[in-house]
């Protein structure tokens, strides 16, 4: 059984957000609230190796990688757009704007790929959806809201944007497997999981409250290789760590400042090696278990 102590503290930038592993040379990126850029870490020698930032980013807060391509995706929550970045750091181009038609973001949180169709994901936190989209920013699909296409058409329910939010309350992440697309749905403290292939939804769990199983405020969520989904329940200063079916298997973490205790859990990352690294944005670290 597993000790959940950290192994390593990194405390080298204030507020850190999301983070993640690059599939190339297997440098940490840590998006940097603060800093207004993302950090690129070599992780043998803990040390600052580049940032990626570009004239107007405002609040970079999570971070994937599209391997077939060889970019780097960064979601501005504040700039209402997706930073897109070449492996070695270049800024390419941005994608998206403020708004709530479809391919349009408002505050957008958690993004993840799928390096099968050269997908992105992004969860669209002010809209209550996550969309699809290509690689150029082109909408493609969304999960959490209807279109008059999909429900009896009622003028009463519509807006002038023609969606009707169904599912989601501030939903802030999004993890993508082979066969599934996983949501964290913060505002109704739920993790629910679809298909990928018919957009069904398998399962959902989660309530509020701080029994084991239960969340507080919610924030991060990622996929390990083995399918394991690990939630950064961050009101309850915690990791939950639950089996591909929703069943609980560890909870570690608590509130505090010392080694293996979060202040706020603000990204969550599993390596191929499963390391679990988990960063605080209140104790300013990002802490390798």
């Amino acid at each position: 059984s597993r000790n959940f102590i950290p192994h390593y503290s990194w405390r080298k930038t204030s507020r850190p957000c999301g983070v993640g592993v690059s599939p190339w040379n297997n440098h940490l990126y840590i998006c940097g609230m603060d800093s207004h850029s993302v950090l690129v870490v070599e992780r043998t020698q803990a040390k600052i190796v580049s940032r990626l930032s570009c004239e107007g980013m405002l609040c970079p807060v999570h971070i994937a990688f599209m391997k077939p391509l060889g970019e780097i995706y960064v979601t501005d929550k504040w700039k209402h757009c997706i930073h897109v970045f070449s492996k070695d750091g270049d800024y390419l181009r941005s994608l998206g704007q403020k708004g709530s038609r479809v391919g349009m973001l408002r505050s957008p949180e958690g993004i993840a790929t799928d390096n099968i169709s050269n997908q992105i994901y992004v969860v669209d936190t002010g809209n209550d959806r996550v969309q699809v989209l290509d690689t150029e920013g082109k909408f493609i699909d969304q999960y959490g809201v209807a279109t008059r296409a999909q429900t009896s058409n009622t003028a009463n329910v519509w807006t002038q944007q023609e969606t009707l939010c169904t599912e989601f309350n501030a939903p802030t992440a999004v993890a993508v497997t082979k066969d599934r697309v996983i949501v964290l749905d913060s505002g109704n403290r739920r993790v629910k999981i679809y298909n990928k292939q018919d957009k069904n939804k398998i399962t959902e769990f989660g309530s509020l409250g701080h029994r084991k199983g239960q969340f507080r405020q919610p924030e991060v969520l990622t996929v390990d290789p083995l399918g394991f989904i690990l939630v950064g329940d961050s009101g309850n200063c915690r990791v939950q760590i639950f089996k591909p079916n929703g069943q609980l298997v560890r909870v570690f973490g608590g509130l505090g400042a010392d080694p293996g205790k979060f202040g706020w859990i603000s990204g969550i990352y599993v390596t191929k090696q499963l390391d679990i690294i988990v960063s605080d944005t209140k104790n300013h670290n990002v802490n390798f278990f």
